[in-house]
């Protein structure tokens, strides 16, 4: 079977193909220059996180497998660095009246905690059955919460309602090139850390570098179900 190559600068065009590759079919999207200029953007905020292994993992797989370990990220979670990079995106003129969002959980902490940054305004729409440990977090980050049903439809409504109420402009949770590039900085960052992967893998919602596929491959790496193989 053949070896990829083990170079810095192969891996990051590598993974500038698959971000061209991956939503490509979108006319306006996020690039890798953008994840680039987002991965500064956020740097004095964000949390540079570990890279853990496993032995007994390793040994199981046979192979080397190696964790990007954002739950040591601020508040919790990867989802800080899209927020992070949204709300630091906008110009004084967009922040002026805050910012809002609807989140049952790690978006709304990274909105409200990038907006206490910036010392504006949020506005967090919640569902009625969001965890508690989560509502208590945005609102010691100092965000206004609003309780909808727990449904997609009254979240929106009542988005809609605080955003005409209050004027703030409205982050998208996924839906938002700005939030899609702070995400990507974590692959990147990953890539600066263990250099000489074969490929990586994404899983749960985590859409930035593969949208819905959940392994990449190379022209010299194998695809078999749901396991690449080099």
């Amino acid at each position: 079977m053949l070896k990829l190559p083990h170079d810095n600068g192969y891996l990051y065009l590598y993974f500038h193909f698959i971000i061209s590759q991956q939503i490509s079919q979108f006319v306006d999207h996020p690039t890798f220059q953008s994840i680039e200029k987002a991965a500064e953007r956020i740097s004095n905020y964000t949390n540079k996180t570990p890279v853990l292994s496993s032995s007994s993992i390793n040994n199981m797989i046979g192979g080397e497998l190696f964790f990007k370990c954002e739950n040591f990220q601020k508040v919790g979670a990867f989802k800080f660095r899209g927020g992070c990079n949204a709300v630091f995106s906008l110009s004084d003129e967009q922040a002026a009246k805050g910012v809002a969002t609807h989140s049952s959980g790690n978006h709304a902490q990274a909105i409200a905690l990038a907006a206490k940054l910036r010392d504006i305004p949020a506005y967090i729409v919640m569902p009625e059955n969001a965890p508690k440990v989560k509502v208590a977090a945005v609102k010691e980050y100092g965000a206004e919460i609003t309780f909808s049903d727990s449904n997609q439809k009254s979240r929106e409504e009542t988005l809609r309602r605080v955003t005409e109420k209050t004027g703030a402009h409205f982050i998208h949770p996924y839906d938002n090139n700005d939030v899609i590039a702070g995400q990507g900085t974590a692959a990147m960052e990953l890539i600066s850390q263990v250099p000489d992967l074969d490929h990586y893998r994404t899983r749960g919602r985590w859409r930035t570098a593969e949208r819905n596929s959940d392994c990449h491959q190379t022209p010299q790496t194998q695809y078999s179900g749901n396991r690449c193989r080099t």
